[in-house]
């Protein structure tokens, strides 16, 4: 009996597609370090300030993966897949250092410039996003 060939899943022909658009996949990876560098991922319950970044991290999640998101952003975890993503995208775009455009300020460096963490993230500021 024949093997079945593997179509590739919802989320390998959005990363073929993002990768093909000029370069786009370079900017959210250079986005996602500088994230990691500057642990965006404590200061909002998102845990990024990117919404491609987000919505390829909710493409990978499961109902119940939404729900338990939901309920740690504040939102009621009622309803379907497409529904939760939905209210996601829209609580993540009112949330200030998330989607709304407030910056967060800080009142103390961010990264000790000596340090490997400081480095990095010279060298990332430095390339331009």
């Amino acid at each position: 009996m024949a093997r079945k060939k593997k179509t590739p899943s919802k989320t390998t022909k959005k990363l073929n597609n993002l990768k093909s658009a000029d370069g786009k996949a370079d900017a959210i990876k250079q986005i996602q370090d500088l994230e990691d560098v500057l642990g965006i991922a404590n200061v909002n319950p998102f845990g990024t300030r990117c919404i491609a970044t987000f919505e390829e991290k909710m493409d990978e999640m499961n109902l119940s993966d939404l729900q338990a998101l939901a309920v740690r952003v504040g939102l009621f975890p009622g309803g379907s897949r497409l529904n939760l993503k939905n209210k996601l995208k829209k609580a993540f775009y009112s949330t200030p250092g998330a989607g709304a455009g407030v910056d967060v300020g800080f009142s103390k460096p961010i990264a000790d410039p000596n340090s490997p963490e400081g480095k990095k993230l010279l060298k990332l500021l430095q390339e331009g996003l």
